[in-house]
């Protein structure tokens, strides 16, 4: 049995990723923590500021996954706090965890790091981060990615739109563009595009997301390349044609059909399509299972419930 650490158990694919590894996985799942809750069960408090109970933290980790960050939003509103908590913690995590042993990491990264994408994006695209949540995790990618010089398996993650059904109410997921407008459509029968909805996106379900996850940890370490990963559908789709099968799932639901607000806009310009190259992960032997109806459908519940 490996004993596998989650930092951000609590988050958005954190939570789920916790649920599912218990359940799917013979792996003994702990959550690392600042701050306990009532119900500690699988819970280790885990003291950023303090080096030492880091790396006891980490004792007897074979598989560290680093989720705990802060979100594009908190980011843009404290630059210099996201650079503290998304790149520094990052650093003294993973030297913690070569005193640790730890025998692999896997980080999420974002596919923001390649700025405004276009085209064809795959691993070996140039990265052009421009905001501090791209910037952070951009820096971060390379510090986890060089700890292979200490006999680590790095496994990082430059993960796409998911989208999905959060365990925790709490956590802040209604910015993303999917929840927002699950939500929008349930609560107003309305859906409002900020943009034309022409622009491209490549959308992955939090399912598809921690299976992946549980693949790279089970995987052997000379199928898992140099640990860098594109993580998304493998088919990307204009935002227009995502709101449309929100409103679909509706109809189906909830017989009603929210109505789509675009705004008058004449000069948004429609770029290529673009194609998130997931090749290199597929090589791996991982199976993109791309169920967009049945993770919709969870998460309309769960906003008709709020």
């Amino acid at each position: 049995m490996k004993k596998v650490l989650i930092t951000g158990g609590g988050g958005y694919i954190g939570g789920r990723l916790k649920q599912y590894l218990k359940q799917f996985s013979n792996h003994s799942v702990e959550v690392g923590t600042r701050s306990l809750p009532k119900k500690a069960d699988n819970h280790i408090l885990m003291n950023w500021s303090d080096f030492p109970s880091l790396v006891k933290s980490l004792k007897n980790v074979h598989t560290l996954i680093h989720l705990a960050s802060m979100n594009d939003v908190e980011c843009n509103l404290d630059p210099v706090l996201a650079y503290e908590v998304n790149l520094m913690n990052t650093v003294r995590l993973v030297e913690a965890a070569k005193l640790a042993r730890v025998e692999r990491i896997i980080y999420f990264s974002t596919a923001h790091v390649y700025g405004g994408m276009t085209g064809i994006v795959t691993e070996k695209t140039l990265t052009k981060p421009i905001s501090p949540y791209a910037i952070s995790h951009r820096a971060a990618e390379d510090i986890v990615l060089a700890s292979s010089k200490k006999g680590i398996v790095p496994i990082v993650f430059r993960l796409a739109n998911g989208f999905g059904y959060p365990l925790n109410l709490n956590v802040k997921i209604w910015h993303l563009l999917v929840n927002e407008a699950c939500l929008s459509a349930v609560k107003d029968h309305e859906i409002k595009l900020k943009r034309s909805g022409l622009q491209w996106r490549n959308f992955i379900t939090i399912h598809d997301i921690v299976r992946a996850v549980k693949h790279v940890i089970d995987a052997p370490a000379n199928d898992l390349f140099d640990g860098l990963f594109n993580l998304g559908s493998g088919k990307s789709m204009q935002v227009i044609e995502m709101v449309k099968l929100i409103q679909a799932r509706c109809l189906s639901k909830f017989s009603y059909s929210p109505v789509i607000s675009v705004p008058d806009i004449t000069n948004d310009i429609t770029l290529p399509e673009l194609i998130f190259d997931i090749s290199k992960i597929t090589a791996t032997g991982f199976k993109v299972l791309g169920d967009f109806n049945k993770e919709i459908d969870n998460l309309l519940d769960m906003c008709a419930e709020l």
